[in-house]
């Protein structure tokens, strides 16, 4: 409840990936249901793992965990990877160990009956059923943007424009629209929004 005022103020709250919303996605969450390919790929070696997404973040994930695990089966709720750039959906097609299911989408996770191993029993939307040992989640991220007023403009991710922002108000990081998430750009846009800081305070004074 404490209030603070200023004459500038950066949002950089980050993002965050979008959750899947189906049975059993929130109660095998580190159990079998993963977020991050790269902090938790390590525990799929020579297993077999669902990547669910079809933009350049699900490629790249399909890409990493192909080194890891057994089989890496994409699946993708649309015809073909057209979020995707080319050269990743190439790399997809060459790696012998990525199967991709298309015009389906994940209905149920749960545990295996008789399995001692962990494995997990995956349900499409098509009724199918998928074993497999860990579901990797890449289907967007959203902004962590919830506790702004309604009056400040966001895009369908939650992200901010700095040229729609009120007077004193910058945007940093993955909550900067139109770009990229990565340390990269975050990097630059805390740069450029310090300085326009600095600017704006300097024509106050």
């Amino acid at each position: 409840g404490q209030e603070y005022t200023g004459k500038t103020v950066v949002i950089a709250t980050g993002a965050s990936p979008r959750k899947l919303e189906i049975d059993g996605a929130r109660e095998f969450i580190g159990r079998g249901v993963s977020y991050c390919a790269t902090c938790d790929g390590f525990f799929y070696s020579g297993k077999t793992v669902i990547v669910l997404g079809g933009g350049n973040s699900a490629m790249n994930d399909a890409l990493y965990l192909a080194d890891l695990a057994k089989e890496v089966i994409i699946v993708y709720r649309k015809s073909a990877f057209t979020r995707a750039e080319a050269v990743l959906r190439e790399r997809v097609e060459q790696r012998e160990n990525i199967k991709c299911m298309f015009n389906t989408d994940l209905k149920k996770i749960e545990a295996k009956p008789d399995s001692n191993d962990g494995e997990l029993l995956i349900t499409t939307t098509d009724d199918n059923q998928i074993v497999a040992d860990g579901v990797f989640v890449a289907i967007g991220h959203e902004a962590n943007t919830d506790y702004l007023t309604e009056d400040i403009k966001r895009d369908a991710m939650g992200r901010l424009a700095p040229s729609e922002l009120p007077d004193g108000m910058f945007v940093a990081g993955d909550v900067y629209s139109n770009i990229k998430m990565q340390i990269a750009t975050a990097v630059g846009t805390g740069c450029e929004a310090g300085m326009d800081v600095v600017a704006f305070l300097n024509k106050m004074s």
